[in-house]
């Protein structure tokens, strides 16, 4: 790095009029917000002296808790030889800030987000005369990365293929792109949500713009991970779903797959004051074009009574669309056994089309078989001792549908009324008062599972289950996942951590049983904590890398104290519904710090 600015300026052929410029744009006058990174007139905290914040963070956040504002001006020179280091190496660490410009860690912790938020404006003086970031800079950056391990913070024999990395997440995940690019199949995460709040026991005290600006850089490098087959999936609140969403179809383009939708909570709790209560959170979903979840096991009993097709069993023949959606699809079938004339309901027309409604034409172009052709083949399962009616004339037709005679569909609702087009073509004919079904082949379904519903179910409320048990996974509420991390560890040691179930469930949709999952943002280790319950239910070999930091507390290790020692218990002593694992060669994990290196320096 150049230390000497005119040296700087000389090198890259900077003018003075624009040397002069950006002195006079980009030097920043006023103290620094130690919450945001932006400059600006101070606001005291709660009354408290030497305790301060900028007005906005004081506005939006209504903030009870501070840190003393930097108020002291920094140099220009050691502005900008920070953003000619951040410029260089986008990716380098507050921590790494720190030590190469000698500033205290909150102090570089402000300037690297103002500098940030400079990029994300586009209003940073160096583009278009330094290089452009570029995936070779990253991989720089993460060849100067060293991992060294640390045996006494690990578990088991270390071989598992399980590990748990402390440090930069950003840094940590370019140094595992240089080494997984393309092989993993599934990254799940729970960012931090960005919502200001100083209390929690990670960095979360970031503005919206500032947050997706931190978590695009993330998002970025972690695409990259992902194999061909491979899934994101990434927790995340009401309140910042709809950006997020933006984020990632940003982050990965036309691979979003949708939303799965959850309740967090059995109760219900009014904390904005506008009885309105908050009880589901999402995880949004953005997968590689091989990839599919697993889906669910059909629950349909099948019958094999010696047809030459094998087993098969009996589905509805109609399909949700109405007689003028669905014109062509909407007519009468007839049971040649019987001669008995079967209506088609006007709000649920039948599930294929007549040869006599189409041209020979349109008939190459269908994709299935028409209804005569399923009838001919015996697919189509006609009521057997069905009763019927008929009707002589219109005016009996009429006088039979006013008095309720005519077949109804399941929910009571005549299948013909006196606006019908085609009701006279009825007059005469016997109508069945029961409804035809469809036979189908155990051969002719494409999968043995069915597609998983974007509803997760919650574990406590076995009614809601009816009628679609078959296509929805459960989960817990976010208080299983405190009262597992209390039970572990004996103490509230996270805040609103997700539950193991959830977890679990996506990851047994999501994932292989030899299947690695990534997890960028490590927290309490519920990922790690579901891959093992995931492997003693169905005796997988699915492994995990988490990544977690040390924290903003200097007396407090969340990677150590919270992650670790959460998965080490896990696997020593069990979790109460998981027996003990310390005899599984499998389960394990071998711990490292993620130490960024000065330049120049090997790894």
């Amino acid at each position: 790095m150049e230390d000497d600015w005119d040296t700087f300026c000389r090198r890259y052929e900077i003018e003075a009029a624009c040397r002069d410029h950006l002195e006079r744009s980009w030097w920043p006058q006023g103290p620094i917000c130690p919450r945001c990174g932006t400059v600006g007139r101070a606001g005291r905290l709660n009354g408290r002296p030497g305790t301060y914040t900028c007005l906005a963070c004081l506005r939006q956040f209504g903030v009870t808790t501070g840190t003393p504002l930097q108020r002291s001006h920094l140099p220009l020179a050691v502005w900008f030889r920070a953003m000619y280091l951040v410029a260089v190496h986008p990716n380098v660490s507050v921590r790494h800030l720190s030590q190469r410009l000698s500033l205290p860690y909150a102090t570089a912790w402000a300037l690297h987000q103002r500098i940030a938020l400079l990029r994300a404006d586009g209003r940073f003086p160096f583009e278009g005369i330094l290089p452009s970031a570029s995936v070779a800079d990253e991989g720089r950056a993460a060849v100067n990365m060293r991992m060294v391990p640390v045996p006494e913070l690990s578990c088991g024999k270390g071989t598992t293929g399980n590990h748990i990395i402390e440090g930069d997440n950003l840094l940590a995940l370019a140094w595992l792109r240089e080494r997984y690019r393309g092989q993993v199949p599934c990254i799940l995460t729970d960012p931090p949500y960005g919502t200001g709040n100083p209390d929690l026991p990670y960095s979360d005290r970031f503005s919206r713009a500032e947050w997706l600006c931190w978590l695009k850089e993330r998002l970025l490098i972690a695409r990259d991970l992902l194999s061909a087959d491979g899934v994101l999936m990434v927790c995340i609140d009401d309140d910042r779903r709809a950006a997020l969403d933006l984020l990632l179809e940003e982050v990965m383009p036309g691979r979003r797959i949708g939303a799965l939708v959850w309740r967090c909570r059995s109760g219900a709790n009014d904390a904005r004051l506008r009885h309105y209560s908050a009880d589901h959170e999402h995880v949004l979903v953005y997968g590689n074009p091989s990839f599919r979840f697993g889906g669910v096991p059909r629950d349909q009993s099948y019958i094999d009574d010696g047809d030459a097709r094998g087993p098969w069993t009996s589905c509805q023949l109609s399909k949700a669309h109405t007689r003028h959606q669905r014109p062509n699809a909407y007519y009468p079938i007839r049971d040649p056994s019987t001669g008995y004339w079967y209506p088609c309901n006007p709000r649920s027309v039948w599930r294929f089309a007549s040869e006599h409604r189409v041209d020979a034409a349109a008939r190459k172009r269908l994709r299935k078989p028409t209804m005569e052709t399923f009838i001919r083949e015996g697919r189509i399962l006609f009521p057997q001792g069905d009763r019927h009616i008929c009707f002589d004339s219109l005016e009996a037709l009429v006088a039979g549908i006013e008095r309720g005679q005519v077949p109804t569909d399941k929910r009571g609702v005549p299948l013909l009324s006196r606006d019908l087009p085609d009701l006279a073509s009825w007059v005469g004919k016997p109508i069945g008062y029961g409804r035809p079904r469809f036979k189908r082949y155990l051969s002719d379904l494409a999968t043995e599972t069915r597609p998983l519903s974007s509803w997760i179910a919650p574990q406590w409320s076995k009614e809601e289950l009816e009628g679609s048990a078959s296509t929805i996974v459960r989960s817990g509420s976010t208080a299983e996942g405190s009262c597992t991390v209390q039970r572990i560890l004996g103490d509230k040691a996270f805040d609103y951590p997700k539950p193991v179930s959830l977890f679990q469930a996506l990851i047994t949709q999501a994932t292989r049983p030899d299947s690695v999952i990534v997890d960028p943002f490590g927290g309490s280790g519920t990922t790690a904590h579901a891959v093992l319950a995931a492997n003693a239910a169905d005796h997988g070999h699915r492994q995990f890398i988490l990544i977690s930091e040390a924290g903003p507390d200097p007396a407090r290790n969340l990677c150590r104290e919270v992650t670790a020692e959460r998965v080490r218990r896990v696997i020593e002593r069990g979790d109460g519904a998981l027996k003990p694992l310390d005899g599984d060669p499998a389960a394990g994990f071998s711990y490292a710090l993620a130490i960024q290196m000065p330049d120049g320096d090997g790894h």
